[in-house]
């Protein structure tokens, strides 16, 4: 992997073909890899700095980290985001993020130094209520009110019920976040900031989750910029 200087824009590189488009990837959809890069030096869009300027080696973080298997790979130098330049939001979103993106391949001392990105899917009301249903999550109003009747679905206190057994079970805590790219609220597992944490039996947690809940082939798990943030 090469990297920028910190004020410099990463690069288009033409060299490096977009993960979705491997046999696997388009054979099994969005969990087919990881969704943060084991070291390969690419993102899905070859988005990749274009210097060699400001190279360190591999953090302790990066080592540690139980997500993927480590590999030896100088980290990139923080990029100079700026607000309202776009950067972030011209490039996501897509399935697994930038390295530019990633704490574990910027020299970085604390991970909310980069822009928040979440990782998640569009909600679905329908299907995360009916598999609440399906697991015994569910509760139901004890009360008339409005146009709500006693014996309906709560869906206030069998989401609150929901997610807290995911966050018990898994470790991931799911939330609804406002993006870039998404006109409604999406459905999130994790941010960029928790990558060093996140281990690859946590995202495939969530990707079962997923299919457990019959989710359409059409929606995939992407990383999108946290909509409070212009960059």
């Amino acid at each position: 992997m090469t990297a920028t200087a910190s004020n410099s824009t990463p690069v288009l590189s033409k060299s490096v073909p977009p993960r979705s488009l491997t046999p696997d990837a388009e054979a099994l959809g969005s969990c087919s890899s990881l969704p943060f890069d084991a070291g390969e030096g690419s993102s899905d869009t070859g988005i990749t700095p274009s210097s060699t300027t400001g190279v360190s080696s591999a953090s302790t973080t990066a080592k540690t980290s139980s997500s993927v298997p480590y590999t030896e790979y100088p980290l990139l130098p923080l990029h100079e985001f700026v607000w309202g330049e776009k950067l972030v939001r011209n490039t996501l979103p897509q399935a697994a993020i930038p390295p530019w993106l990633d704490p574990l391949h910027v020299d970085v001392d604390d991970p909310k130094k980069l822009p928040l990105c979440w990782y998640g899917v569009e909600f679905l009301p329908g299907l995360v209520f009916k598999y609440a249903e399906r697991v015994g999550l569910a509760a139901y109003l004890k009360f008339t009110c409005a146009h709500m009747k006693e014996g309906d679905l709560d869906i206030f206190e069998t989401w609150i019920r929901f997610t807290d057994w995911f966050e018990m079970k898994t470790g991931l805590k799911v939330d609804l976040i406002d993006v870039w790219g998404h006109d409604v609220p999406i459905m999130t597992f994790f941010s960029n900031h928790e990558i060093p944490r996140i281990t690859d039996q946590m995202w495939r947690q969530a990707c079962n989750l997923l299919d457990n809940m019959e989710l359409p082939d059409e929606f995939q798990l992407e990383w999108y910029l946290d909509r409070r943030l212009a960059y």
